[in-house]
Formats: C-alpha cells, sequence, structure tokens
C-alpha cells in the first residue's frame, strides 16, 4: 500500500508500507495441496456445533420456533441448485448448516469445501479461488483453485462481505458466465459449483458499508436463511447444554449427568456473545476440570470468567469485560 506525503497541498513525497508473504504462501500452497486431496473423496463426517451427522442424516439440537424455520428453509433450499446466503453471528453454526444443505442435495457425493474470506490476504485469495498458471508470479505453480476443485460440489464462502470489492466483482462474473481464468491462463475454463455464502454481519448494512456488493448479495440470496443468536433462542440452551455433555462425555471419558441448578441459572443469565460455539467450549472446559468420579457439573468446574454469574453480587461480563 503507497500513500502520499502532501505538504501545503503539494505532493512532497510518498510513503509504502509492504509485507512479506512468503511463508504465508507456502502455507496456502500447501492447504491447496490438502484440498485438492480431499476434493477426490466424499464429503466428510463431522460432529459440529449442536448437530451430529450420522450417514447421510444430521441430527437437530434447538426447538426455537425462529431456528426450526431457518433449518426448514435450509432443509428445502437442499432440493435445489439455488445460491444460498446464511446470516448469523459469529459462533451460530453456519458453516453447519451449508454442510446440511449439501449432504441432503443432488451434491452430496460430491466434494464440498469452505473457505474463509476473511483470513486470507486479498493478493493470496484470488490465486486460492481462481486458481494459478505457471509464472502468473515469481514461485507460481499450475494450480486449480477452490472452484475447480469443488467441480459438481459446493463451495463454501464464510465471511463473504471480508471479500474485497474488486475480487467481488470478480466472482460475479465467474457466477454469471460459469466459466474463470486462473492467474496468468489464456484460456477460459468450465466449472460446475454450487455457492453457499455467509455473512457475520447484517447483509443489508454490508451493501450500504460498501463491504458487500448489491448485485453480487443478490445474486448469492436467492435463498435467504437468518440464523438467530443464541441469547434470542434461550430455551435451547437446556437442550444444547445436555446434548453437549452427552457428547464430550464420550469424547473425554467422563460421567457427568446432570447439571447442578446454580450451573444452569449461571447460563440463563449469560448473553452467550459467542453463541452455541462458546457454550459448547465452556462446557468442555467445565468438563476438563471434574474427577472421573464426578457425576454434576458445579459452579466451581466452570472458566473463571463465567464464575462472576455464580456469586451473590451478580457481576456480568458486560461490567467487567465491556461485551
Amino acid at each position: 500500500s503507497v500513500f502520499p506525503i502532501y505538504h501545503h497541498g503539494q505532493v512532497v513525497g510518498s510513503v509504502a508500507i509492504t509485507r512479506d508473504f512468503t511463508n504465508f504462501c507456502k502455507l496456502a500452497e500447501k492447504v491447496l495441496d490438502l484440498q485438492e486431496s480431499l476434493s477426490q473423496k466424499t464429503s466428510v463426517s463431522a460432529e459440529i456445533i449442536g448437530y451430529s451427522k450420522k450417514k447421510e442424516n444430521i441430527q437437530i439440537v434447538g426447538e426455537d420456533p425462529r431456528f426450526k424455520d431457518a433449518l426448514r428453509l435450509a432443509a428445502n433450499a437442499a432440493k435445489t441448485e439455488s445460491p444460498v446466503l446464511i446470516y448469523g453471528e459469529t459462533g451460530t453454526g453456519k458453516e453447519l448448516v451449508a454442510r446440511m444443505i449439501h449432504e441432503r442435495g443432488p451434491r452430496r457425493k460430491a466434494p464440498f469445501l469452505a473457505i474463509n474470506c476473511a483470513a486470507i490476504p486479498e493478493s493470496l485469495l484470488e490465486g486460492i479461488l481462481f486458481g494459478t498458471e505457471k509464472g502468473a508470479f515469481t514461485g507460481a505453480t499450475a494450480r486449480k483453485g477452490l472452484l475447480e476443485q469443488a467441480y459438481g460440489g459446493t463451495l463454501f464462502l464464510d465471511e463473504i462481505n471480508s471479500m474485497p470489492l474488486p475480487l467481488q466483482a470478480k466472482l460475479l462474473r465467474v457466477l454469471e458466465e460459469k466459466k474463470l481464468w486462473r492467474l496468468g491462463a489464456v484460456e477460459e475454463r468450465e466449472i460446475d459449483v454450487r455457492i453457499i455464502s455467509s455473512c457475520n454481519v447484517d447483509p443489508m448494512e454490508a451493501v450500504l458499508t460498501r463491504q458487500l456488493r448489491d448485485d453480487l448479495f443478490y445474486r448469492l440470496a436467492v435463498v435467504y436463511i437468518s440464523i438467530p443468536p443464541l441469547r434470542e433462542r434461550m430455551d435451547d440452551v437446556r437442550i444444547l447444554a445436555r446434548h453437549f455433555i452427552k457428547l464430550l462425555n464420550a469424547q473425554l471419558g467422563k460421567n457427568i449427568k446432570e447439571i447442578s441448578p446454580e450451573v444452569m441459572r449461571a447460563f440463563l443469565k449469560y448473553s452467550w456473545p459467542g453463541n452455541v460455539r462458546q457454550l459448547k467450549n465452556c462446557i468442555e472446559g467445565a468438563m476438563n476440570a471434574v474427577t472421573e468420579r464426578d457425576e454434576i457439573l458445579l459452579p466451581h468446574h466452570l472458566p473463571q470468567y463465567l464464575k462472576f454469574h455464580t456469586h451473590q453480587n451478580k457481576y456480568t461480563l458486560k461490567a467487567q469485560w465491556g461485551y
């Protein structure tokens, strides 16, 4: 990035900010190699926040009406080829919903690949998505991008609002024409991939603040699914907590049979800014603190930052941490 230096209204110089992405490029190459090897196989079974996958059936944990409406819409979208955009805060399970759509759809035998658009520098993201040809830049090799690796399957673009605007324009063109140019290529390549994307901020707000192109939003949000945060479906906390305890008993070799009333009250008072992922991690942390003889999850087992809710003075994380 280069910026001019002004003095009395005239440009007298410039300052440049550079980053050495050498090691990051090597890591990205390894990731692409792994993705390419995985793309030759069917999707891997996974246990993710609040759901478990057995064969091709996904068990849904949650009874909140808004949450069930979102999942019902996702189940209907799984039967089609339409693009899907999922809106939800971090930790609500957006990638899980995307996987569910893929696993229940006609592309379930083909690859499911995912990329977090906020985690990759702009200078590398284009090559990772569209692929490269040898000589496109120093050290570049002929390589398929994720759009090609996911041929016949699904590509999940997480936090699409973090993708740079120029790259959004290129992605829009690729989706419209179903063809792409690898970096440094002299010929087009056809693609066959279903796009599922997500936003961790309100998509319309992202459009207004120029984080997300409006034309790309309309192209991606043919099916629009909104996942409510955990604080808006607190009745599901009990269900989710019991589900995670059962899951973690098997994983950690514990024998927790119930949650104490004090712990459940603490759970129900907390706003869960990290949503379902935070609840799962909290319970996992607590179960690491129990002994093999413990059968009840007690307040002193909880992670330190949650203990404010179990005290008589009723301190909250909002006061302590500014959430």
